[in-house]
């Protein structure tokens, strides 16, 4: 935005143009988080030696770090 305004763009202008640099590497970066905590939601748990999946196993531990990573990733997505 401040190299906008030192070309002698409005204030509004530089503005829009700053948000649409900045939303597309934020909503990546959020995408790629949500999708990769996904299987931990679902509860999917793959095992390589015995080439088994399996769904809806989920502990407390996982439970709790489920929540902590959504109200993470709203709070960092919101905030920016």
């Amino acid at each position: 935005m401040i190299d906008c305004r030192r070309e002698g763009v409005a204030a509004y202008d530089a503005f829009i143009e700053t948000c649409r640099e900045r939303a597309r590497p934020v909503v990546l970066t959020a995408v790629t988080a949500i999708l990769g905590v996904l299987p931990i939601a679902f509860g999917m748990n793959v095992e390589f030696l015995s080439r088994e999946i399996t769904l809806g196993r989920r502990d407390a531990m996982v439970d709790q770090s489920l929540h902590r990573h959504r109200l993470g990733l709203g709070f960092a997505t919101c905030s920016r």
